[in-house]
């Protein structure tokens, strides 16, 4: 850990791969194509011809991740799917790495290999132990930000990039400053919600290096070097993003802040949660105890900031500002915060009781490797059952539709169905929950709308919500007033099939045929 990139860069990089192997066996990751994934990788899919998603009215609205789009379409085009996994893994390889480099400037933790034996199965242990402390998941929001924004999750996707903010103060400590500035650019350009993080960190480097040394032609030119990097970014989310006109703008973003992600964007209902003031906390005393060395200005600069802009968001009720999300530092702060914390207290511990812990070293370093051992057994157990079919949560009307979907075909889908069901034989069973956020990705069928993914052009948020209250409307009708929506839909947007929950509809619409019915679903075909 003494070098970001040796001479001999084959001993960082032998650790590098021994630590990501461990971490991703550990840690687990979930099956192909979950949660944000039937989002994030919609476009990309599409353009990599995957079914008939190309033909789906979302996949043909703007993309706010081209990059990341990019890299999904080359990787199913010209790879494999399963890449994702291997890219996952050299992700939370590079967060481990990063962070143990982080805390070996600070305190030394790589000079005394039963110290770093110790300490890496401690993270290990706090990273996929999963303790519930009333809301507080030690497993989970020890290592993420407030109002559910995070660095690491269970799969890949853009957010995950958030891992090059961590390297770059990694690299920068290390007194890399251009391969800093590439990092923070690269995590800017493949998740653009990091374009202000990466700028705010920016700043940071630059008042350090001007402190150290005084050089005002260094800070300008690295300042430039940065600008540069995110300027295409920045250029194509400004110029692709910015408002039709102020009363659409300000129309699309109060759909997206106070009724898609108010979770994300409200303090005043991420507040609700307690857990936020654990984490709040956990920063605010990382930035205490790093606040003689270097690091020191990088987290307490993006903290203040993320301070003063919930504050203000909280008494002005701003929607831009609540879109922004300038609590999204936290997503990077709190993991580099706990790796502080967790190595300070170690370092404490391991220097008080030195000579007793010299007498025990044998039963310590026993101890330590029977947890990573244990915890790589655990993770194993874990994963395995995770791709087990046992394990899966595609309902059977899901595989149904995959056989025998045909250009032209777009369905009108319940949204939002989150039941307790038993996936295998779709009967009701206690403790297993599914929706069809996945149908889209998994049977490769263009859908009309799903409440899970929407757009972020301010005209096409605005039609995405129109389509989210016809498809609303239309599901909760209890009257003959179901078929004359059904027919309007069909005939203004193109739909050519519906599903239904078994029990959920009851009006018999003249030229539907049925096409398959289980315990669960119905799935017509829409005649005209």
């Amino acid at each position: 850990m003494q070098s970001v990139f040796a001479q001999n860069f084959l001993i960082p990089l032998g650790q590098f791969i021994v630590l990501a192997l461990i971490f991703a066996i550990c840690y687990t990751q979930d099956p192909l194509y979950t949660q944000n994934q039937t989002t994030k990788f919609l476009y990309g899919l599409a353009n990599a011809g995957v079914g008939f998603l190309k033909e789906d009215w979302l996949a043909n609205t703007t993309d706010p991740l081209p990059l990341f789009s990019f890299l999904v379409t080359i990787t199913y085009r010209y790879l494999t799917e399963y890449a994702f996994y291997l890219y996952y893994i050299l992700i939370l390889g590079l967060y481990l790495y990063s962070n143990l480099g982080i805390v070996s400037i600070l305190y030394k933790i790589n000079r005394s290999k039963l110290k770093y034996l110790t300490y890496l199965a401690l993270i290990l242990a706090i990273h996929c132990i999963h303790i519930k402390l009333f809301a507080f998941d030690t497993g989970f929001h020890l290592h993420s930000g407030v109002a559910k924004q995070y660095v690491l999750g269970s799969y890949f996707q853009p957010s995950t990039f958030g891992v090059f903010l961590i390297f770059s103060i990694y690299a920068f400590l290390r007194k890399k400053n251009l391969l800093a500035v590439f990092a923070l650019a690269l995590a800017a350009t493949f998740h653009p919600t990091y374009i202000i993080s990466a700028a705010i960190i920016t700043l940071c480097y630059l008042m350090i290096i001007y402190k150290e040394e005084a050089n005002f032609k260094k800070v300008i030119l690295i300042g430039a070097l940065a600008f540069i990097l995110i300027l295409p970014v920045f250029s194509y989310m400004y110029l692709t993003f910015r408002s039709t006109s102020p009363e659409i703008g300000d129309k699309a973003q109060s759909i997206l802040v106070n009724t898609r992600i108010p979770h994300h964007s409200l303090p005043k209902v991420w507040l609700q949660d307690s857990t936020a003031y654990v984490q709040i906390l956990i920063v605010f005393y990382a930035t205490y105890l790093v606040r003689r060395t270097r690091l020191f200005v990088i987290m307490f600069f993006p903290t203040l900031t993320a301070t003063i802009l919930t504050i203000t968001e909280i008494l002005m009720g701003n929607n831009t500002l609540a879109f922004i999300a300038p609590w999204r530092f936290s997503a990077f702060l709190v993991p580099i915060s706990t790796f502080i914390i967790t190595a300070y207290w170690i370092t404490e511990i391991f220097d008080k009781f030195h000579n007793q812990i010299l007498k025990n070293r044998r039963i310590i370093t026993s101890l330590t490797l029977a947890t990573i051992l244990g915890l790589l057994l655990a993770g194993s157990i874990k994963q395995v059952d995770k791709f087990t079919p046992e394990g899966s949560s595609i309902p059977n009307m899901m595989n149904f539709v995959k056989q025998t979907r045909q250009a032209g075909n777009q369905y009108l889908i319940p949204f939002d169905v989150v039941n307790t069901v038993d996936v295998q034989t779709e009967e009701n069973k206690e403790n297993e929950i599914f929706s069809l956020e996945q149908f889209r990705l998994y049977t490769g069928a263009p859908i009309f709308i799903n409440f899970k993914s929407h757009p972020y052009k301010d005209v096409e948020v605005i039609e995405w919500y129109k389509r989210v209250l016809i498809a609303k409307s239309f599901y909760e009708s209890k009257d003959n007033k179901s078929c004359e929506r059904l027919k309007d839909i069909a005939a203004n947007y193109g739909v050519t099939h519906v599903i239904f929950q078994i029990n959920h509809f009851s009006t018999e619409c003249d030229g539907l045929e049925k096409l398959y019915e289980n315990k669960r679903y119905l799935v017509y075909r829409i005649n005209n």
